[in-house]
């Protein structure tokens, strides 16, 4: 599962997650729209008030990510993932994920 791959530039932290550019042997080859994501270990509650960090969230959070990005995909509906490149880290389609945020921004 895991690639050979150097995290460069960190493009959006949010609460869960981290959105990268990222080089690699393996990747990014004709396809300069890829990122990835990056889950993490830290949780909030009651709206940010309480964090904390529990070890295997990130995991977790990755593993459920990516079985349901995999069952959309085996019903040939199309998704960001674009392959898995370490125990946390995906490699997804940046273009996909600009719209879906834009959606999301606008409340569409």
């Amino acid at each position: 599962m895991s690639k050979n791959f150097e995290l460069t530039k960190l493009i959006y932290e949010g609460k869960a997650k981290q959105l990268w550019e990222f080089k690699s042997s393996v990747f990014n080859k004709g396809e300069p729209n890829l990122i990835a994501i990056k889950y993490k270990d830290d949780t909030t509650a009651g709206n940010g008030e309480r964090k904390e960090i529990i070890e295997g969230k990130g995991r977790l959070t990755f593993l459920i990510s990516t079985q349901l990005l995999n069952l959309l995909s085996k019903r040939n509906i199309s998704t960001h993932l674009c392959d898995v490149i370490s125990c946390i880290c995906l490699a997804i389609n940046s273009c996909i994920l600009s719209i879906k945020f834009l959606l999301v921004l606008y409340n569409i």
